[in-house]
This record gives structure tokens, sequence and C-alpha cells, in this order.
């Protein structure tokens, strides 16, 4: 079984895992890599967000990077937010962005926009509890840049071998899985998610919002998320 190597983080800069510092300091310092395309590890690295418990996972590409989160990730009560989550330890709104406390973070900002559908038919604190963010990478940038295949071979870092267990353990439970980004990266990652039956996926890939016109099984979606309210 493989353990949860977010408990494990440094909590002083840089923010990256031991197993992932090689790939990450090697991309960062290629001379391919522009300025949007590097790794912010003066940032809390965001792999995963809400409970692996939840009914509901969305998969997705990499935490994105704005000044706004400079500031976010120097607020105490923020970080410790972002620590217990990392440790699947937080209780109350597990999925963060919803908090109220966290409402003018630019994740919240974000989530509001793509989500406010959902939260008008649930409410935010019951999606807190319902949906479970996976992250394809789990490092901040601007933009994303797969790592060269000269630094790793499958253009990501050993830790996201952890959130492809869980994805894998969400299949085995019969949970629902909603693709937001990036699905030909997911699919090659684990070819078993093109034939899984409790897939859902966007009509519009590139716009990753949640509408009801959006979402191919959005009464599906939002039936999961209304079970045991």
């Amino acid at each position: 079984m493989l353990n949860n190597p977010w408990i494990n983080l440094p909590v002083t800069p840089p923010h990256v895992l031991q197993i992932d510092q090689d790939i990450v300091e090697q991309f960062n310092s290629h001379r391919s890599t522009q300025e949007k395309f590097k790794l912010q590890t003066h940032l809390y690295p965001e792999p995963f967000i809400g409970d692996p418990d939840s009914p509901v996972y969305f998969l997705s590409l990499n935490p994105g990077y704005s000044s706004g989160d400079d500031l976010w990730h120097r607020k105490p009560d923020f970080t410790k937010t972002l620590l217990l989550n990392l440790q699947h330890n937080l209780n109350d709104y597990p999925f963060y962005f919803f908090d109220p406390r966290y409402s003018e973070s630019p994740g919240a900002g974000w989530w509001r926009r793509k989500s406010r559908w959902l939260q008008e038919e649930i409410g935010a604190e019951q999606l807190s509890n319902k949906v479970f963010w996976v992250e394809l990478f789990p490092y901040h940038s601007n933009n994303y840049k797969p790592i060269p295949r000269s630094i790793s071979p499958d253009g990501l870092v050993p830790s996201v071998a952890y959130n492809m267990k869980l994805v894998r353990e969400a299949m085995l439970q019969q949970k629902l899985i909603v693709a937001m980004r990036s699905w030909s990266h997911w699919k090659r990652q684990i070819p078993e998610l093109e034939t899984y039956p409790n897939l859902l996926r966007l009509r519009s890939p590139q716009n990753v919002a949640l509408p009801p016109n959006n979402v191919i099984g959005y009464d599906k979606l939002v039936q999961k998320l209304k079970e045991e309210i």
C-alpha cells in the first residue's frame, strides 16, 4: 500500500517533497523553462483538495498561480489548513475553498465562478463535504508544461503515484468521477478510466466550468451530490 507522501512536506520553502526534488530543480533550471512555466516552490503544493472519502472526484491538471496566492500562503491560518488537507485531516469544510474564512482567496474566487450552479443546488457547505479535487501535477505554476522526458520519462514527478492510487481506489468503490482538465494525460496514466462507467466529461474541455449545459450527465452529478443530505 502506497502511503501518503505529503505528510513529509517541508514546512519551510522550498515546499517540495524529497522524492520530487531533483526533478523539480532540474525543470526550473532547464533552458527551455520560461518564467511562466516555473514551479512556484515558495507556495504549498495542492495535489488534492477535500476528503478522499467524498462520493465525487474531479480530475484536474495542476494548481495555478497568481500574485494573490503569495499573500494567502503567508497567512498562518490558511497555511495550517493547507497542511491539514495534505494530511487528510480537515473536518470542517474539507474542501476549504468553500470555507467562508477563505472567501477572498484566489482559489475561492475561481470556484465561485466555476461551480455557482452546483452551489445554488447543493449549498457550499454540503459541496465541501461531497467533492474531492485531484491534480495530475501537484506544484503551482502560472502555466502548465510537462517535465521534459530527458528529466522525467512520463513528464511527471514521483509523488503523483499517490494521486493515481486514490483515483484507482475511487474507481473500485464506483465513485462518480468528473474529468475536468487534461483528459488525455489522465487516461494515459490510468487507461481503465476510458471505459469506467461512472465517468462524466465536459462538453467543452476548454471551458472548465460546471453549468448544466457543459457537464455530460449533469443530473447524475447533482443526484450523487444530494444523496444523504
